[in-house]
């Protein structure tokens, strides 16, 4: 992807989540790359990214209850960190996919992981 974009960062995951702190997935225009875990979590954070493209907004953050109000069953509760896809963090992910690796894209904080999505 190199049109503009939108990195969705799982800031925060307490109880029970689709994916764990740090998981992403970057949302352009025509498409994404990457997974938040999927279901109406990721639809939401999709359609803010979206909008966020659209109005010129550089930065936003989502606190969601994962329950009944969004229709998701997991019963724990995300916070996401929305940020404009910059340069530096679009490079950093096109190194993660050429070695294969699970890195997380958190700026300032990077960490080598192998752990996948968790139930």
């Amino acid at each position: 992807m190199t049109a503009p974009a939108i990195l969705v960062t799982v800031e925060a995951a307490l109880g029970s989540t689709p994916r764990e702190a740090g998981a992403w997935m970057v949302v352009g225009e025509a498409g994404i790359e990457g997974t938040i875990g999927g279901g109406a979590l990721e639809h939401r954070a999709m359609e803010r990214a979206r909008e966020m493209l659209a109005e010129g907004v550089e930065r936003a953050d989502l606190s969601l209850p994962l329950g009944p109000t969004l229709d998701q069953c997991c019963g724990g509760h995300a916070t996401l960190r929305l940020r404009r896809l910059t340069p530096a963090l679009r490079r950093r992910a096109q190194r993660m996919r050429r070695l294969g690796v699970d890195r997380r894209l958190r700026p300032g904080r990077p960490s080598w992981r192998r752990d996948g999505a968790c139930a």
